[in-house]
């Protein structure tokens, strides 16, 4: 966490920019996310990867929450990285709806596999999409999905499909 890491913290806080990059990457440059649809989020919200999340908001409503990654060197382990801090943002919904309805529904029947989980059936999560901005001086020779970091040749092709990547 050097001086680079706090500018570029600092650059990616601006809305518009956040937009912009979300929308050129995302969307091949059509403005779809709008700087005035973006919610940073609160560091006490999501606890460890506060400084790396915001949302798209439209008419009140979170569309999805969006995670920003700055990477000066190549991080060969980066797609499982990334995957830690998402499902990171995954549980911290869950625990979050979790919470909602242990309040309102503290007298209401739930089923049995809401009572386990804690969310009802039909609520979902907000989807988590995560860029990683890499401005080092090599080329990227790293993994770029889960899947480019798993061995999946010695495993039969009717299981490769329950693999999550």
């Amino acid at each position: 966490m050097g001086l680079e890491d706090t500018i570029l913290k600092k650059y990616f806080s601006d809305k518009t920019r956040l937009a912009d990059i979300f929308n050129y990457y995302c969307f091949n440059g059509r403005e779809e996310i709008r700087a005035e649809e973006i919610e940073t989020k609160d560091s006490v919200e999501n606890l460890v990867i506060s400084d790396r999340l915001a949302s798209a908001e439209r008419n009140g409503t979170t569309l999805l929450l969006l995670g920003i990654e700055n990477q000066k060197a190549i991080h060969y382990g980066m797609p499982l990285r990334n995957l830690l801090y998402d499902a990171i943002t995954y549980a911290n919904q869950a625990e979050a709806l979790a919470k909602y309805n242990r309040n309102r529904n503290s007298r209401s029947k739930t089923t049995s596999g809401e009572f386990l989980s804690g969310i009802g059936k039909g609520q979902k999560l907000k989807p988590v999409i995560t860029l990683v901005l890499y401005y080092g001086k090599e080329p990227w020779d790293g993994p770029k999905t889960l899947a480019d970091m798993l061995d999946l040749e010695s495993i039969p092709k009717q299981l490769q499909p329950y693999i999550q990547s």
